[in-house]
């Protein structure tokens, strides 16, 4: 599953760069993520990694991320991982339109093993029952 999110912010770009790299503040916008810890490394830096807390839809988990990526200011990516769950990578681009406003895109793509194995699977099947049909 791929997304892309666009959106532009009245600030300059240093300064939503270093918002978005304040764990401590993730709790203050974000509306799933509980809780930022940072367990190796510096916020941002390459390699770094801390474990996300996210509550949705009434479930809870937490998840070790690490920086995969950093060229800031203009970019950053994440890769998140839940162990035999999900993995999820976010790369954040920061463009700066003017000297007051920033341009944030965030692409987004997330493995989910068990829903890969199981459309796998149903397109095999499909695959068999279609040919099947002669």
């Amino acid at each position: 599953m791929k997304y892309d999110i666009k959106i532009e912010i009245d600030l300059p770009r240093e300064t939503v760069v270093q918002l978005i790299l304040n764990k401590k503040l993730y709790s203050q916008w974000h509306p799933y993520i509980k809780n930022v810890e940072q367990i190796s490394g510096k916020a941002g830096e390459l390699g770094s990694k801390s474990l996300v807390t996210i509550e949705q839809n009434g479930q809870t988990v937490t998840m070790e991320s690490v920086v995969i990526k950093n060229e800031l200011p203009n970019e950053i990516w994440r890769r998140g991982s839940k162990e035999g769950e999900f993995t999820v990578t976010t790369k954040v681009r920061f463009e700066e339109l003017t000297s007051t406003k920033t341009r944030v895109s965030e692409d987004i793509e997330m493995h989910i093993p068990q829903i890969e194995s199981n459309s796998n699977k149903a397109l095999l099947a499909f695959k068999e029952f279609a040919e099947s049909q002669d």
